[in-house]
């Protein structure tokens, strides 16, 4: 309250006042984080430094105009009590500190560039706590594993030309076998 009423309000009503807005933070939080958590399936924790205005202010404008993501603060407190009865319950380990929860702006669906996110979390000296993603939860170092989308297209790729190989050796012996074309057959 501002101490223009304080002076005219009883103790007692002040602490009253003060429990009940304490208690509307914490609800407000976990209304955020219920609703980021439900509505985005990409979400990245870190934790936070301290930094100044400026600083927060160009972080927020890089991770809109690089990733496409906005973030919030959470307090741990406040966000063990909502996990607890939650699907989310695994996010629980993470909540040790101040978090900052990034997440996409959007609700639909669209690729966002875990490298990108890394990159802006390293500039802005940002502490990986880990990432949900599609209600699966990794963990920072599981994270930093994960393989570039490219990596996992040429390792599909290469799969799929050993296993086109295999068929073409295999339909090419049964053709020779059946028509006595091959090696030690009529030629």
């Amino acid at each position: 309250l501002p101490p223009t009423l304080s002076p005219h309000l009883p103790t007692e009503t002040m602490k009253q006042l003060q429990t009940l807005v304490r208690q509307g933070r914490k609800i407000l939080a976990n209304m955020y984080l219920r609703e980021i958590l439900t509505t985005r399936d990409t979400c990245f924790f870190f934790q936070p430094p301290s930094m100044n205005s400026d600083t927060t202010l160009d972080m927020k404008q890089k991770f809109r105009t690089q990733t496409g993501l906005t973030w919030r603060y959470i307090s741990p407190g406040v966000s063990r009590h909502f996990l607890e009865d939650s699907p989310y319950k695994a996010l629980e380990r993470l909540m040790q500190g101040p978090i900052l929860v990034a997440y996409p702006e959007e609700i639909e669906d669209r690729t966002i560039s875990t490298r990108a996110v890394l990159g802006l979390a390293k500039e802005f000296n940002l502490g990986v706590l880990g990432v949900k993603w599609r209600n699966n939860f990794l963990s920072a170092a599981e994270l930093k594993e994960l393989k570039s989308e490219g990596m996992y297209r040429g390792e599909v790729l290469s799969l799929f030309a050993n296993y086109q190989r295999t068929i073409v050796q295999a339909l090419k012996m049964h053709h020779e076998k059946e028509t006595g074309t091959g090696e030690g057959g009529e030629g």
